[in-house]
């Protein structure tokens, strides 16, 4: 199918064509990531509309290329240089390269438009049923782990990340990766099931309704506050030089599980986090949470979630979300009257809700040392 939207003399799209706007959808559908096409002479790129490093888009583009009905492993010579984790294939004089480690897509060759436009709708729909089952990719010049659903209980781990290492084999010589790592390269594209449910709004909305937030507003709970909530928190937790925080008076499980599901989204997000202040005891509810993901993740989210709950001393009336950029020392905070769980993100009802911006030092003295940090008891 043909669609003659490219033109290798105007390198542009003079409109969104139906062919760019189904890559973005099929790609946002199934990783929940952003993307932006990108046209050069006999070259053509897709990457994170952020330009950060997003492994999980990585694993997806090396699915769809392998998948049994595209150029599979058993046809096709799949290359991966170890020095600079680039995956590479050629296809009807075309070159193909992913990048591993950033998630890039690039496209190449002096006929690259041509088989773009006719290829690459069919290449998309031609997988597209078969995520719902797991995903693996191969080169021939790596040896690479798969992770089963059915993963290793819990207590066969240590919860020691730091003391957690596994082996992985490239050209016969032993590298050793951290739990940490085994859980970004390997356990998105594995378990992406868990952000099946979860919509986020676009940077563009994003930035829009914020700016109309600066005076405040009443918004509704369900519809407006949660999305722009999910889709902030997602914003800030993979930015560089963050530092997020969460205050609210009750945070129930589904909550927790969306900040849980976030910071499996980047390898920045899980350092970016720097405390939840709830009013709430995590006992209970660290179980309920940990029930909703896979084994090998649990440790992380022990470390990097629950470990960084805190009881303010005196109760928080109403919530907010902030991030600091600490190399502009600004701060940027979402306040609101409505609590981070069914109550007001599980049903239609108006919730007040203001956006501002104010230094670090400000936000400190302002939003942080009135919660000096007093540390659960679990």
């Amino acid at each position: 199918m043909a669609f003659n939207t490219f033109s290798t003399k105007a390198m542009s799209f003079p409109q969104e064509s139906r062919l760019e706007k189904f890559i973005k959808d099929f790609v946002r559908k199934k990783t929940a990531e952003q993307v932006d096409l990108n046209l050069k002479e006999n070259r053509i790129s897709v990457a994170d509309i952020r330009k950060k490093k997003c492994i999980l888009l990585a694993k997806f583009w090396a699915n769809v290329f392998q998948h049994e009905n595209n150029y599979p492993i058993s046809s096709y010579e799949y290359r991966k240089n170890v020095d600079d984790d680039l995956l590479k294939v050629t296809v009807d004089k075309t070159d193909i390269v992913i990048d591993m480690k950033t998630g890039e897509l690039v496209m190449k060759g002096e006929f690259v438009y041509d088989w773009f436009d006719q290829n690459f709708w069919r290449v998309l729909e031609t997988c597209d049923a078969e995520f719902a089952k797991g995903w693996t990719y191969e080169a021939s010049e790596v040896t690479t782990v798969t992770v089963s659903k059915e993963a290793t209980p819990l207590n066969d781990y240590t919860t020691d990340i730091e003391k957690f290492q596994l082996g992985v084999s490239y050209h016969g010589e032993k590298k050793q990766e951290s739990l940490e790592a085994k859980i970004q390269s390997l356990i998105l594209p594995d378990f992406r099931e868990l952000y099946f449910d979860m919509v986020f709004w676009s940077d563009a909305k994003i930035d829009g309704e914020l700016e109309s937030l600066a005076i405040g507003s009443l918004k509704d709970g369900f519809s407006y506050v949660y999305p722009l909530w999910r889709s902030l928190l997602k914003r800030w937790l993979q930015e560089e030089h963050a530092r997020v925080t969460i205050a609210t008076p009750h945070i129930d499980v589904d909550r927790l599980s969306d900040v849980g599901r976030l910071l499996l989204l980047s390898e920045s997000a899980k350092e970016n986090l720097d405390c939840v202040y709830a009013n709430i005891n995590t006992t209970q509810k660290r179980r309920e949470v940990l029930q909703g993901f896979p084994d090998l993740v649990k440790p992380h989210l022990e470390h990097f979630l629950f470990n960084r709950i805190v009881y303010p001393v005196k109760k928080i009336k109403c919530g907010f979300i902030s991030c600091v950029d600490c190399k502009k020392s600004v701060a940027r905070v979402l306040l609101t009257s409505a609590c981070f769980s069914a109550e007001s993100f599980g049903c239609h009802g108006n919730e007040s809700v203001v956006y501002m911006e104010m230094s670090e030092t400000e936000f400190d003295e302002r939003f942080i040392q009135p919660n000096e940090r007093q540390l659960i008891l679990s």
